[in-house]
C-alpha cells in the first residue's frame, strides 16, 4: 500500500495526463485516418476522372477504338496500373497492365476476377465501353509513397508517445515534489508540536491556499506556544501566590509557638490578612474557572448602568481618599441594559481597582457612557504609567503584571482583568485596552442592550 502522499500525487497526476494524452492520440490517429481516407477518395475520384477523360478524348479524336491498343500501354504506365476496356458486348477491346506476369491465359480471365472498379464510358448519353481496373495490385489508388506517409506518421505518433510518457513521469514527480513539500514541512512541525516542541514555525512563500494554511499553521503555533508559556507560568505564578502568604502565616505560627511573639491583637490582625488574601485568590481563581467553563449562571434584570456605577463610586470612595483620586461619570443619558446585576458590577469593580492601583497620587479616573440602538459602551480611563505596546496584548491573561517587581506593592491577585474579560464574554459583550506610557490606560467595555 503507497503511503507516501507525494506517490500518490505524482501518480494520480501522471495518470490524469496520460489518459489525457492517450485520448488526444486516439483522436488524433482517428482524424488522421479519415483524412487519409479521404485524401484516398479524392485520388481516386481525380484517377477516373482522368481515365475517362482520356479514353473519351482518344475514342472522339478517330471516331473507333483503333487506336486504343496502342495508347493504352503509356496510359497504364502513367497511372501505374492495370486496365482492360471492354465493349457493350462483351468482347475485350484492349488490356494493358505494369506488370507483364500479371496477365496468364487471358482469354479465360473473368471480367470481374480483380477487376473491382468499373468505370462506363459515355459519350453523348450513349455507352462506348467499360474500363475495368485492378485495384488488387495498387490497392486501388493510393501509391507506395502514400503508404510511406502514412506509415511515417503512425511512428511518429508512437514515437511521440513515448517521448511525452517519458516526459510526463518526469514532470509529474518534479511538480509532486514542488506541491507536497509544504505540506511535508507542516507534518513534521505538527509532528514535532506533538511531541512537546511548541517552537514551530513553517516557511512557505506561496500566496496560495498552501501559503495560507502555513500562514494560519504558524499562528496557530505561535498561540500554542503563548498558551503554554502562560500555562507554565501560571503554575509558577500559584505556587508563588500561595507561597507568599503562607509563609507569613507560618512565620507568625512559629513565633507564637516559640513564644518569641506575643498573640497580640495586631500580629493576630495581620496573620488574619494573610489568610483574608488566600481566600480572595482562591476565591477569584474558582470564578474565573468557572466563567471560563460557562458554569456561571446569569440572574438578568434590566440595569441602569449610571446608578450602577455612581453606587460604586461610593464604595470605593475610602480607598480613592487614600490617593486624593476622583472618579468623574461623563453621561448624557441613562443606560440600561438588560444583564446580571452581580456580575456587571464585579466587572468595573475589577477594572476601577486596577485604574486605582497605577494611578498616582491628586489623579483622576474617568468613566465616560455612551449608547446606541443595540449596544451600550463604557470607558474607564486612568492618568497612570500606561502599558507597553508589549505588555498590552496579556493584560487580561490571568497572574499577569506589566511590571513584576511592583506584584505585591500594588496588591490584588492579579486575575482581575482575566475575570473582567470572561464575564464580559459571558454577557456577549467586548472588552479591550489602549494605553501610552507615561499617559495612562483606557479600557473600554462594549455590552448589548439586550440579552
Amino acid at each position: 500500500m503507497i503511503k507516501k502522499i507525494w506517490i500518490k500525487f505524482a501518480l494520480l497526476l501522471m495518470g490524469i495526463i496520460i489518459l489525457s494524452f492517450g485520448m488526444v492520440t486516439i483522436l488524433n490517429h482517428y482524424f488522421f485516418e479519415k483524412l487519409f481516407k479521404s485524401y484516398i477518395e479524392d485520388k481516386k475520384e481525380s484517377r477516373n476522372n482522368q481515365i475517362t477523360e482520356t479514353l473519351l478524348n482518344l475514342y472522339e479524336r478517330d471516331g473507333n477504338w483503333s487506336r486504343l491498343k496502342e495508347e493504352l500501354p503509356y496510359f497504364c504506365m502513367m497511372l501505374g496500373t492495370c486496365v482492360k476496356v471492354v465493349n457493350p458486348d462483351g468482347k475485350i477491346l484492349a488490356d494493358y497492365c505494369v506488370s507483364e506476369d500479371h496477365f496468364k491465359n487471358q482469354s479465360s480471365m473473368s471480367i470481374n476476377e480483380n477487376f473491382s472498379t468499373v468505370i462506363p464510358l459515355n459519350l453523348k448519353g450513349k455507352l462506348l465501353a467499360t474500363a475495368y481496373l485492378n485495384t488488387q495490385l495498387h490497392d486501388d489508388t493510393a501509391s507506395r509513397g502514400d503508404f510511406d506517409f502514412q506509415n511515417i506518421m503512425h511512428k511518429s505518433i508512437f514515437a511521440t508517445g513515448v517521448i511525452c510518457a517519458f516526459l510526463i513521469i518526469i514532470l509529474s514527480l518534479f511538480i509532486s515534489q514542488i506541491f507536497i513539500k509544504p505540506i511535508e514541512q507542516l507534518t513534521l512541525a505538527a509532528q514535532d508540536m506533538g511531541k512537546g516542541n511548541f517552537d514551530q514555525a513553517v516557511s512557505i512563500n506561496s500566496k496560495d491556499e498552501l501559503g495560507k494554511l502555513g500562514e494560519a499553521f504558524n499562528q496557530m503555533a505561535q498561540k500554542i506556544k503563548d498558551l503554554e508559556e502562560m500555562r507554565k507560568k501560571l503554575t509558577a505564578d500559584v505556587a508563588h501566590e500561595l507561597r507568599t502568604p503562607l509563609s507569613v502565616i507560618m512565620g507568625y505560627v512559629e513565633a507564637l509557638q516559640d513564644r518569641v511573639m506575643e498573640p497580640s491583637e495586631e500580629n493576630l490582625k495581620s496573620i488574619q490578612e494573610e489568610v483574608q488574601r488566600l481566600a480572595l485568590l482562591v476565591e477569584n481563581l474558582r470564578e474565573l474557572s468557572l466563567a471560563e467553563s460557562g458554569k456561571l449562571s446569569l440572574s438578568l434584570e434590566k440595569i441602569n448602568l449610571v446608578e450602577l456605577l455612581n453606587s460604586i463610586d461610593e464604595k470605593m470612595k475610602p480607598i480613592l481618599q487614600e490617593k486624593n483620586l476622583k472618579l468623574i461619570i461623563h453621561s448624557s443619558v441613562e443606560s440600561f441594559i438588560t444583564a446580571d446585576r452581580n456580575l456587571v458590577n464585579r466587572i468595573f469593580l475589577n477594572i476601577l481597582h486596577n485604574a486605582y492601583k497605577y494611578s498616582p497620587d491628586n489623579e483622576k479616573i474617568e468613566i465616560e457612557i455612551s449608547a446606541d440602538k443595540s449596544k451600550v459602551i463604557v470607558t474607564v480611563t486612568d492618568h497612570g504609567t500606561g502599558i507597553t505596546k508589549e505588555d498590552l496584548p496579556y493584560i487580561f491573561e490571568r497572574f499577569y503584571r506589566a511590571d513584576q517587581s511592583r506584584a505585591r506593592a500594588t496588591g490584588g491577585t492579579g486575575i482581575g482583568l482575566a475575570i473582567a474579560r470572561e464575564l464580559v464574554s459571558l454577557h456577549k459583550g467586548q472588552i479591550e485596552a489602549k494605553s501610552q506610557i507615561g499617559a495612562g490606560t483606557q479600557i473600554t467595555v462594549t455590552l448589548p442592550i439586550e440579552r
